[in-house]
């Protein structure tokens, strides 16, 4: 897809926005236009040819997948040990900028930010795992919990969740071993699911079983940016 094809669909009744895939629309921002999955522009096309790439922190098989399906013949985004690369070997971030032939305009050079990511997710990993094995009959949400679990501060978007208490208070809980029921009920929010009480529930019983990968998405969703904005990625 390049701005021409976008702006060719974007007609009539449908001049403002266009639905073209499964959860995915062409909307018109300005003189751009975004390609948008789920509530993130995961694509924003410019006049000029150019695109901006945007996995809104959301670096999933899916959206990763749209964004490479829709450059329309542009070498797009590879992963490697679970770390997003451009085609040219440079640092897939939000915002990174590619022209009309595929060359990246900003690239960012691949610095010892594998490494710290990697340790990062390892440490999530391992809390992810131990906490997913002691949820049976875990408590529920509560005044005595970790404050900064605690707060509701989720915007309109269930996946969105802001930090106005900072994000310490997350690796405090994984050096400390230390399951919050607050957490484990941010983390079924944040999947979007219609009744988090209901998946509550069946964690506590144990019968249900993506624990593990909703508490690994969610934590990592949390803390990655920090990382990203430390080495200046964004």
């Amino acid at each position: 897809m390049n701005y021409e094809s976008a702006n060719a669909k974007l007609t009539g009744r449908c001049k403002l926005s266009r639905k073209v895939a499964n959860n995915t629309y062409l909307i018109r921002r300005g003189d751009d236009i975004a390609l948008q999955l789920h509530a993130t522009d995961v694509m924003t096309l410019h006049p000029d040819g150019s695109i901006t790439l945007n996995s809104g922190g959301w670096h999933t098989v899916t959206t990763k997948a749209r964004i490479n399906s829709e450059l329309s013949g542009r070498q797009g985004i590879n992963q490697v040990n679970g770390i997003w690369y451009m085609h040219d070997g440079s640092l897939f971030y939000d915002g990174v900028t590619i022209d009309a032939d595929g060359t990246v305009l900003n690239p960012r050079p691949v610095t010892d930010y594998e490494l710290r990511l990697k340790a990062l997710k390892k440490q999530i990993k391992t809390f992810a795992k131990a906490f997913a094995a002691n949820t049976k009959d875990i408590a529920l949400p509560g005044s005595g919990d970790c404050w900064g679990c605690a707060m509701n501060v989720e915007d309109n978007d269930p996946r969105h969740r802001m930090e106005p208490m900072g994000i310490d208070h997350y690796f405090q809980h994984m050096e400390e071993g230390y399951y919050v029921p607050s957490l484990l009920g941010n983390a079924i929010r944040s999947k979007g699911y219609g009744n988090p009480g209901f998946i509550y529930s069946l964690v506590q019983t144990g019968t249900w079983h993506d624990t593990y990968s909703m508490l690994y998405k969610f934590l990592l969703k949390q803390l990655q940016p920090s990382l990203d904005r430390e080495m200046e990625l964004v």
